[in-house]
């Protein structure tokens, strides 16, 4: 089975690809973590992380090619195919199961209907970006990492910007409920990807006093920084409150089976972690 570090080299050859238009990029996702634990200059990190497969990169709204090949052009001169017939498509793959899969999300601007559907971003003929709501700091605070990137027997190190631990600790508690829930039988379950965003909370909670430290001070900046980061902050804390208190879908369950099975803890064990990094997670942001 491919582990996190095989599939880093899908993402290096996309980062290659999209090398152009890094500046205007942001990737965000499962990759956070990682790419921090990696590259983000901290000296210990005691928590494992989940695999990931897919880049997500979110796109700022107009994006002008202007002198570059628009980023389609580049995704396919690169091997890279559009899963969908469309007019501009969101999602493109080379060979997943190395990790070359991207998705380009957008913040959402237009009506509630168009929320989670592909919009076409302006500047780039023939790319899309899946509209969502709640990606205004991921947008606004960003950092910078360095990535190696080995290309002729050279080693170039590229640029990306991701969002801050806090800005992305704050969007994954305000939003994890927002996974639509599944419905079977009758019976609505919560959805596994919204226990995979507790997973990545925990994670973060549970990775040692650096990162934390870390994690504090990028939301004492949010604090300081407008009503609407303050805002947000409220609405993550409310959330992992909310959930800690009743949850009917069975979203922590989800998290603990699959935290269970990824450091072969009990699924009693997996939950007292989720349940008690969730709760370290919930008292920090409402600090």
């Amino acid at each position: 089975m491919l582990d996190q570090t095989q599939f880093e080299q899908g993402l290096r050859r996309i980062l290659w690809t999209l090398r152009d238009y890094l500046d205007d990029l942001t990737i965000i996702g499962g990759w956070v973590p990682h790419l921090y634990r990696r590259y983000g200059g901290f000296t210990q990190w005691s928590s494992e992380l989940s695999r990931t497969g897919e880049v997500d990169v979110l796109v700022p709204g107009p994006l002008a090619a202007g002198a570059r090949p628009p980023i389609s052009k580049l995704l396919a001169e690169a091997g890279f195919v559009p899963t969908a017939e469309a007019r501009a498509a969101a999602v493109w793959e080379k060979d997943p199961v190395a990790g070359e899969s991207i998705e380009f999300l957008v913040r959402h601007q237009g009506t509630a209907r168009q929320i989670g559907q592909t919009t076409i971003v302006a500047g780039q003929s023939g790319l899309g970006a899946i509209a969502l709501t709640e990606m205004d700091l991921q947008m606004k605070h960003v950092t910078t990492l360095r990535v190696p990137v080995t290309r002729d027997q050279r080693v170039d190190a590229l640029e990306i910007r991701v969002p801050t631990l806090g800005a992305y600790i704050v969007t994954k508690s305000a939003t994890f409920v927002r996974r639509r829930p599944i419905v079977e039988h009758g019976i609505t379950r919560g959805n596994p990807k919204a226990g995979k965003d507790l997973v990545y909370i925990r994670d973060l909670m549970a990775a040692g006093d650096e990162v934390t430290g870390r994690i504090r001070a990028d939301l004492a900046r949010l604090q300081k920084d407008s009503k609407g980061s303050r805002r947000y902050l409220e609405t993550a804390q409310a959330r992992l409150t909310e959930i800690l208190g009743s949850d009917p879908q069975g979203i922590i369950e989800l998290a603990a089976r699959e935290l269970a099975e990824r450091d072969r803890l009990t699924l009693g064990a997996a939950r007292a972690s989720i349940v008690g990094y969730l709760t370290d997670g919930a008292e920090m942001l409402g600090a």
